[in-house]
């Protein structure tokens, strides 16, 4: 199996690489997960989630904007945005 390591060189990660990487991965998402789930949890007890944040950035930077731009924006279906 070929990965891409630094600077687009590829390189070879045999099995015993990939295995030894997926408890480092696996705890990478856990983590972020969790994180995620803290900072929307702590926005939300502020007034505001962190989706809405995002949401609110986006049309201060890009001005008004239909819902499905909006949607195509975040890369989620319309009726997610309504």
């Amino acid at each position: 199996m070929l990965a891409i390591a630094a600077y687009g060189n590829p390189i070879y990660c045999g099995p015993s690489l990939m295995s030894d990487l997926e408890p480092l991965v696996s705890a990478f998402a856990e983590l972020y997960l969790d994180l995620m789930r803290t900072v929307d949890r702590r926005m939300a007890d502020q007034g505001a989630s962190l989706a809405r944040t995002k949401l609110l950035l986006c049309l201060q930077k890009r001005g008004p904007l239909r819902a499905t731009d909006i949607a195509e924006f975040f890369n989620q279906s319309p009726r997610t945005v309504t």
